[in-house]
């Protein structure tokens, strides 16, 4: 194979140097898949979406498409929505061949309405139950809010997003989907908010491993991400914090449950301007617990609508908020579900603002710019004995902004004819939560995952510089931060998927006298954990995709990245590649040793869990199918220039 051929081509549409309307495309094998499809919510213009003008000949597709080269065109910002619309809804029908969201957080499928429903996208659509369900709900808020401000005249309607979501189809963590008939897609865990993916993408020996947006640790109702040791030829990850490390979560819970403790005792009022989902749920399964706990009885309210929606939508997803729960295990009962909350209650009508007694109220938006977080901050920010408590992040001109900056004379509704003044004087308090993996997290992952090359989207430039360079030194590992429009190349000598016969492999393992002895096995080979049995089935004749592996929806996303054999005939296969130098190397690990480096998290499996797996392999006979064979892919380097809403930070 020719070295041109072997090389992988990722392009960023969205989120290349900058937060926000993530979307990559890769070229891989001779496939192509896009992962994510936000949109951009800090612009109600054109600039909202991804660069979709690309994936027409003469812009990105030119690198996209032809894997050998880089493109033209292009640049990192600019419009674009305007250049796609006007191109026949025929020429983006098939211009990837899947598409993957890794999470419901509209910078992450914002734009999947608009790129189904009016460019005419019609390849697969992959996510996870979770996803498809909250999705919804987030899609139908921002439709509605959209409408209602009449800011943007080509956002999609309602009915753009239902026929967008009645083509998804639901994937399991673990389960290893075939798009096409040679590009394979595994999700697995990635903590973060519910429902949400890492995606492992296989093509023709190619090795791709995206991470949307994950943590690296786990908080009030989620897990840390775990993902086995793959080795991809690329690896694609969020940045968003790449040049900080944060305190213990433990220290943030803490502080935040003492400052509302303190003021309901003192007889004050406590505003917690959250966004509907993912935060708004943790924070109130934080003070529900410690309400249980130290028998505290000042009402705890959410406000009603979306954030009611929400704790449903929580409810019903529950399996999904801890990984290390039995494999393919049922919802949990109502009496024991994480979010059937004992303390927290809906909020009644807006007389109940100026009701007297200390209380609780989690109200959206998170920003304080509007909404019943802004109605109840505007009867409570008198009160001395008042505490508003800010647990996000906050964009500028917000007044959540404003509050942080320490105004004591803050401007509601800036710019728009509504604007008034507000003097305040009740406590303001803010308690950093994040979602993301930190610098250590990201670390730990590029360690773990062992990729050839990294490439830096979703994070700020200051950042993603400061971080590429810390790769550098750290693990020698080649790192890419390329802006929207810029191709990243990286050179893939592909493995090879074949059948071993167990007898070779045991004549493999007992090398002739006076032979040396071949490398120790160091790390599980791509696939290992899954189980790379001959698929079955075939190829769905509508959708064009097939499933194939071990699926888990929710609750089975911890440390075990898969089974370990499927069934008797999974166990005669193995995998061997076989690179360009001519070198083959086979490493065989033994059944203990398997069994000794089962947890992909540090920490993330309880002992009993390991001990008893560490058991059940010792009495099986050897594995016999991890084997691999590696050659080095050499250098690559970047191309050419190829032709927040829902407040995730």
């Amino acid at each position: 194979m020719s070295t041109s051929a072997a090389k992988i081509v990722a392009v960023p549409l969205g989120a290349g140097q900058e937060i926000g309307r993530s979307c990559v495309v890769v070229r891989m094998g001779g496939h192509s898949v896009m992962f994510d499809c936000g949109i951009h919510t800090a612009f109600t213009d054109e600039r909202c979406f991804p660069r979709f003008d690309m994936l027409l000949p003469g812009g990105a597709a030119a690198a996209v498409a032809a894997a050998g080269g880089g493109g033209s065109g292009g640049g990192s910002s600019g419009g674009s929505a305007s250049a796609a619309a006007d191109a026949a809804p025929s020429a983006y029908a098939h211009v990837v061949d899947a598409l993957v969201i890794t999470h419901y957080h509209l910078d992450h499928v914002g734009a999947l309405p608009h790129f189904v429903s009016v460019l005419g996208y019609r390849g697969p659509i992959f996510m996870t139950s979770a996803t498809r369900g909250i999705a919804q709900t987030m899609l139908l808020d921002y439709v509605y809010v959209m409408r209602d401000r009449k800011q943007v005249e080509f956002i999609y309607t309602k009915e753009d997003l239902l026929y967008a979501l009645s083509r998804v189809t639901v994937i399991s963590l673990h389960e290893r989907v075939r798009a096409t008939s040679s590009l394979t897609l595994t999700p697995y865990y990635a903590g973060h908010v519910l429902g949400a993916v890492m995606v492992h993408a296989e093509a023709a020996g190619h090795s791709v491993v995206y991470t949307g947006d994950f943590n690296a640790t786990a908080d009030g109702h989620l897990g840390p991400a775990a993902i086995p040791p793959l080795r991809p030829h690329l690896l694609i990850t969020e940045s968003t914090y790449a040049s900080s490390t944060r305190s213990s979560q433990k220290r943030h819970e803490d502080k935040f449950v003492r400052l509302v403790a303190e003021a309901v005792a003192a007889g004050g009022k406590v505003l917690v301007p959250v966004y509907g989902f993912g935060r708004a749920q943790e924070l109130q399964l934080l003070l529900d617990t410690a309400w249980q706990e130290r028998r505290l009885s000042a009402p705890i309210y959410f406000a009603q609508g979306a954030m009611q929606r929400a704790n449903l939508l929580y409810r019903l997803y529950a399996s999904w908020s801890r990984p290390r729960g039995v494999e393919g295990e049922a919802p949990p009962p109502p009496d024991r579900c994480p979010f059937a909350f004992k303390h927290v209650r809906p909020f009644g009508s807006k007389d109940m603002l100026d009701a007297p007694g200390a209380c609780v109220l989690f109200a959206t938006p998170g920003m304080l710019f509007a909404g019943f977080a802004l109605e109840a901050f505007k009867h409570w920010a008198g009160g001395e004995a008042n505490l508003v408590l800010l647990p996000s992040y906050c964009s500028p001109a917000t007044v959540g902004a404003q509050l942080l900056q320490g105004k004591r004379l803050v401007t509601l509704r800036q710019g728009t004819p509504e604007a008034e003044q507000l003097h305040v004087r009740c406590r303001i308090e803010t308690v950093s939560f994040s979602a993301h993996a930190d610098a250590a997290g990201l670390h730990w992952l590029v360690r773990h995952l062992a990729p050839h090359h990294v490439m830096l989207v979703h994070g700020d430039r200051p950042k993603v510089a400061v971080f590429k360079s810390a790769l550098a030194r750290s693990f020698g590992v080649r790192a890419h931060a390329p802006e929207n429009g810029e191709s990243v190349h990286v050179p893939a000598d592909p493995s090879v998927a074949v059948e071993v016969s167990k007898a070779l492999l045991a004549a493999a393992r007992s090398p002739p006298a006076g032979a040396a002895p071949g490398p120790a096995f160091c790390g599980r080979p791509q696939g290992a954990e899954r189980g790379e049995a001959r698929p079955e089935g075939g190829l769905d004749p509508e959708r064009g995709w097939e499933r194939s592996g071990d699926a888990t929806d929710g609750g089975g996303g911890g440390s075990d990245g898969g089974s370990i054999a499927d069934s008797e005939d999974d166990a005669d296969s193995s995998v061997l590649g076989m690179g360009e130098a001519g070198a083959e190397v086979l490493e065989v690990a033994e059944a203990a040793e398997a069994a000794g480096s089962e947890s992909c998290v540090a920490g993330a499996e309880p002992p009993v869990k390991r001990r008893r797996r560490a058991e059940r392999l010792a009495a099986e006979e050897p594995l016999s199918r991890l084997a691999e064979v590696e050659a080095g892919s050499g250098g690559g380097g970047r191309g050419g220039e190829a032709a927040l809403w829902g407040g995730h930070r």
